[in-house]
């Protein structure tokens, strides 16, 4: 699935057709590097005007979406290996672009930014979604809370998904709580609601099925909202915990069979409001509601599926496609980090600290949640020893996937 963070946060209802989506760069991707397993084609780097990345997203015709940092701006754009395409810039439209995007197969992209004063109706704009799609960018309507709930609107995007029918689901805050909605109006789940204390990020698949994370106490479920039928995928209380990262963004990976991938951390409570967690025992997980398969776990040679050694740091969501095949983050007993697709290391590696790629030593490595398609294509970004930052799209090789012609 691809996946995109966002909210609507103010009630504009105007489709901006002003993007000069043209604004097409050419680059020359020409040297691919090759291993055993993957073809590893580079979709854009730090060396010229881009100087950083956020976590890049892929579809199934291989193209990848990322928002980055230039010299002169920050943006969301397109890449094929062959030429980037700038789908927004924080000029002109907008005061900010940010933080998540998503794609779909269709080469819709979704972005949350801020429009700039004069172009909507507010004193103060807010995030908001919007979509491109052939070079048209039109916002998104936020959700109108009814007058009598007394409820404001949602003016912060904290994650959005998107699916092949065009619809967004999507987690906002305001000055009340969090709330999972989607773009066809629904408000799905609000942390104020008695049962919920918080609720995180969410993910949609092409039925319209919606999943999100809630807690409630020492209690964790993933649920999927299928219209007004809302399924438990899994219900975790300590020793395993659900977990979210860092920054409260926690990303379950929906594909659309309706399984869903996660991270699982031991934690053990220490009052009633406290817990302590232990990303050294932590499992892979993915669920169909039925059925819980453990993916990998710390049990061998992987240390954790944290970016870091203590709950100080995030854990990493997994990436899963329609095949059920699920990409994670991983550091490694034996030390290092990498990106693999099973429990064994060797076997299963994508690419890991201390490989080398266009000539430099891989140094870190970065997945999201939407990092994988259906093909097994993995898009990550990778530092190298250089100091150059790099999105990749490793390209499985032996599977008839004829990932250069795109």
């Amino acid at each position: 699935m691809q996946l995109i963070n966002g909210i609507t946060a103010t009630a504009i209802f105007l489709s901006l057709s002003l993007i000069d989506s043209s604004a097409i760069t050419s680059f020359s991707f020409a040297n691919a590097v090759k291993s055993s397993k993957y073809a590893y084609q580079k979709m854009a780097d730090t060396s010229g005007s881009f100087n950083s990345f956020r976590l890049p997203v892929i579809n199934n015709a291989g193209t990848v979406a990322f928002d980055a940092n230039t010299d002169t701006a920050s943006g969301a754009y397109t890449s094929t290996g062959k030429t980037i395409t700038t789908i927004a810039e924080n000029v002109g439209l907008y005061e900010s672009i940010g933080n998540p995007i998503a794609i779909n197969d269709r080469g819709t992209v979704a972005f949350v930014a801020t429009p700039a004063r004069g172009t909507t109706t507010t004193e103060q704009p807010t995030e908001t979604i919007f979509t491109s799609t052939n070079g048209r960018v039109t916002q998104v309507p936020s959700y109108k809370p009814s007058p009598e709930s007394g409820s404001p609107y949602y003016d912060r995007i904290v994650s959005l998904a998107l699916n092949n029918r065009g619809t967004i689901a999507y987690v906002g805050q305001n000055m009340r709580g969090i709330g999972v909605l989607s773009s066809d109006g629904r408000l799905i789940a609000e942390a104020n609601d008695a049962r919920l204390s918080t609720v995180d990020s969410a993910d949609i698949n092409d039925r319209g099925t919606v999943v999100y994370r809630s807690q409630n106490g020492f209690e964790f479920k993933i649920l999927a909202n299928e219209g007004t039928i809302i399924k438990t995928l899994t219900s975790t209380t300590y020793p395993l915990y659900v977990m979210a990262p860092k920054n409260g963004a926690f990303s379950a990976s929906l594909n659309n069979r309706g399984t869903v991938a996660f991270v699982a951390l031991e934690a053990q409570p220490l009052d009633e409001y406290t817990a302590q967690f232990n990303p050294a025992k932590a499992a892979i997980l993915k669920s169909n509601g039925t059925k819980i398969t453990t993916v990998a776990d710390t049990s061998g040679a992987y240390s954790s599926f944290s970016s870091g050694s203590s709950f100080d740091f995030a854990a990493v969501p997994p990436a899963i496609n329609d095949r059920g095949t699920v990409a994670f983050f991983a550091q490694l007993d034996a030390g290092g980090e990498g990106i693999f697709t099973g429990s064994d290391p060797v076997k299963h590696k994508v690419i890991a600290t201390g490989d080398s790629l266009f000539g430099y030593t891989v140094q870190s490595v970065a997945l999201s949640s939407d990092g994988i398609n259906d093909f097994g294509q993995i898009t990550f970004i990778a530092r190298l020893a250089n100091g150059t930052e790099v999105i990749i799209r490793a390209d499985p090789l032996g599977t008839g996937c004829n990932c250069f012609v795109k």
